[in-house]
């Protein structure tokens, strides 16, 4: 490394570096692959990234590293690390969000240099509202880092981000590197592919962590008290499913601190600032605990963490995962997690997440190509910034994509461009354009001059209805719908707040993974004894109605006929489908990856096995599939609304169904009478 990077390695006192370090800086320094670091949470992957990044020589004007994160609050904890790093070498960094000011942002286009730190969306508005400086800000450009890799990959938001970076590297002299960081990568192959090739992986040891977990069965009202008995006294994040849980959970555990402060809540729907207070305090403090969602899973900096604690199961090996990391991150120290499930089936799930988890195995990135709402909103964008050739047009587009764009005028030919129409122009210069996830609708909440949060307008929500939010009661005072602000009051009536939201979908490898659980007869070290003899239960019921490693039972009666698939959402939300074309009746998907309906069909054994049999082609059957759905039923991204039908109809497809999926759970399993329902 440069002397200035290996003059900051002796002031951090490091003694040596970690292998994936030592790989991520020779693949770095020695190559001029593009580069993926794949190590665990707390292992230096920032570092392992930034370190040889910094030993290259930088452009005196112009950035010559883009730093791209998926959340603000992480760009923030970034923005640090690479001033401190970036003064051994005389580079400056460049924060560049939607919080930072306009003055500063000014100041950093007049004066680019160093790093620039920002998200997918900033860089969408950089390209359309600061066009005529593109390649004064990034003919130098030498990297592209990537933080949490992951999160972008089988996203609307990865695909604007690759286009993205495409069209920067346009305005590049040399085409600049890649290089991605991810603790979580379900699939290399892709993860390589979305940096390009050639592509050096690191994925050497980082520091050596152990894991301490403990799972129990608590029923629901009883979660808190245990919860509050293993917190105490702890710094903890406390993982809840939704923000409602969050809410009501942080007020139980305060009333029984005797405390307003000693739990603090954190979830997308709290301002800014609240989140920001939480995550300062946890950092400053010696104890206290932060109850949170999401929001936290990634690497924002609260300090060390003795416990994670997850109230409920998560949907995915990922996420659990990514929350177990955040403790253990001080040297020496193990990782601590502690796991509630408070019903049958959670528990079960509870249990395969983890053996999943314990085997390495990640979720892979769902495959959403062709994106088509993103080409759209690629297109339009790139109309505004420059102008699209008929070339670029055909190469982003389908034909009938592009013929429709002009019948809505969101392009218009302008000699031989495309450039943006009245409609797109009115579009792609509101200020939601710029991201291509779908917020909800909200209204923003305030005591006084204090901005609490927002909260859907839902029809719930009146002067005088109680509830909870940034962990305290309040009562709705008032409500303006011109300025969609809600003004609130300190009250004495406790209610959960509501919010609207989709729940993550469960991988088929995880409920494969639960009948393994359910037939494996063994004692898992982490789980208590209530949870193992639910489970022993559990595995006797479901062995009673047929259910085996290669055998689906099924249950027909006079009140509801029933599939016990244990398949994941998207396959089953596809045999519903199968199943309502042949019966004429509408299926629900249910727990255990189930699929049912409320009335005796006596063909459904049949049925199933005849699927299975005939194995029908999948794209003639997924067509006759999607006939079945409404349009108001159809589930689409943000952008999917402005496409034709037909492109409407296959984002559904990708998104919610898996026919070949399906196919293969009736190909590869027997499907068995079962004598009584579960």
């Amino acid at each position: 490394m440069a002397p200035s990077m290996q003059r900051a390695v002796f002031d951090f006192g490091w003694s040596a570096l970690w292998p994936l370090q030592d790989q991520a800086i020779a693949a770095i320094l020695q190559t001029e692959n593009h580069v993926l670091i794949a190590g665990d949470t707390a292992s230096g992957k920032t570092e392992a990234a930034l370190l040889p990044i910094l030993s290259h020589p930088m452009a005196p004007s112009g950035f010559s590293v883009l730093y791209v994160s998926p959340l603000r609050a992480l760009l923030n904890d970034q923005w640090q690390r690479a001033q401190a790093l970036g003064a051994y070498a005389g580079v400056s960094a460049h924060l560049w969000h939607s919080d930072v000011p306009r003055t500063r942002k000014a100041h950093t286009q007049m004066n680019p240099s160093g790093i620039l730190l920002t998200t997918p969306e900033s860089l969408e508005a950089m390209c359309i509202h600061r066009a005529q400086h593109l390649t004064r800000l990034f003919s130098e450009l030498r990297f592209v880092v990537m933080d949490e890799l992951h999160v972008f990959l089988g996203t609307e938001r990865g695909a604007q981000l690759h286009s993205l970076l495409s069209r920067i590297a346009r305005y590049a002299i040399r085409p600049p590197r890649r290089i991605g960081l991810s603790a979580t990568v379900g699939d290399r192959c892709v993860a390589e592919s979305f940096l390009g090739f050639p592509c050096s992986v690191c994925d050497g040891t980082g520091p050596r962590k152990g894991l301490r977990l403990r799972l129990q069965y608590r029923e629901a009202d009883k979660i808190d008290a245990d919860l509050f008995r293993v917190s105490r006294g702890k710094k903890a994040l406390i993982f809840c499913n939704s923000r409602a849980r969050v809410e009501s959970t942080t007020l139980t555990l305060n009333r029984m601190a005797g405390s307003s402060t000693a739990y603090l809540p954190h979830h997308g729907s709290l301002h800014q600032r609240e989140r920001s207070r939480a995550e300062a305090t946890l950092h400053a403090a010696q104890q206290g605990s932060i109850v949170c969602t999401s929001t936290l899973e990634l690497g924002i900096d609260v300090g060390g963490v003795d416990l994670v604690v997850q109230v409920d199961c998560t949907q995915s090996v990922s996420g659990l995962r990514q929350r177990l990391g955040r403790s253990g991150r001080t040297q020496g120290q193990d990782r601590v997690g502690q796991l509630y499930a408070s019903d049958e089936e959670g528990l079960v799930q509870t249990v395969a997440v983890v053996e999943l988890m314990r085997e390495g195995w990640v979720e892979p990135p769902l495959d959403i190509t062709p994106a088509y709402d993103v080409s759209w909103h690629q297109a339009l964008s790139i109309a505004v910034e420059r102008g699209l050739t008929a070339a670029e047009a055909a190469q982003l587009l389908p034909a009938t994509l592009l013929d429709h764009m002009l019948e809505q005028g969101h392009l218009e030919w302008a000699g031989n461009q495309l450039i943006a129409g009245w409609e797109g122009q009115r579009l792609a210069h509101h200020r939601d354009f710029y991201s291509v996830f779908r917020a909800e609708e909200a209204y923003e909440v305030a005591h006084g001059s204090r901005v609490l949060g927002t909260l859907p307008p839902l029809p719930i929500y009146h002067t005088g209805t109680a509830l909870i939010l940034a962990g305290h009661i309040w009562t709705l005072d008032g409500i303006n719908h011109n300025r969609k602000r809600m003004q609130v009051i300190p009250g004495a009536v406790e209610n959960p707040p509501v919010f609207t939201s989709q729940p993550m979908a469960v991988h088929d490898r995880v409920r494969q993974k639960m009948v393994a659980v359910l037939l494996s007869g063994r004692h898992y070290p982490y789980l208590d004894q209530q949870g193992h003899d639910i489970l022993e239960r559990l595995s006797q019921t479901f062995g009673g109605i047929g259910l085996g490693p290669c055998e689906r039972p099924v249950y027909v009666g006079p009140e509801c006929s029933t599939f016990y698939a244990f398949a994941g959402d998207r396959v089953a939300n596809t045999l519903a489908l199968m199943l309502q074309r042949a019966s004429g009746v509408t299926w629900e998907v249910t727990g255990y990856g189930a699929v049912t309906t409320a009335v005796e069909w006596p063909p459904l054994v049949d049925t199933l096995r005849r699927y299975g049999r005939e194995s029908p082609d999948p794209a003639a059957l997924q067509e006759q599939l999607l006939d079945l759905i409404p349009d108001r039923a159809l589930r689409l991204p943000k952008f999917g609304p402005y496409l034709p039908p037909v492109f409407q109809r296959k984002l559904h497809a990708q998104r919610a169904l898996d026919v070949p999926g399906a196919l293969r759970l009736l190909t590869e399993c027997a499907i068995e009478p079962a004598g009584a329902p579960v």
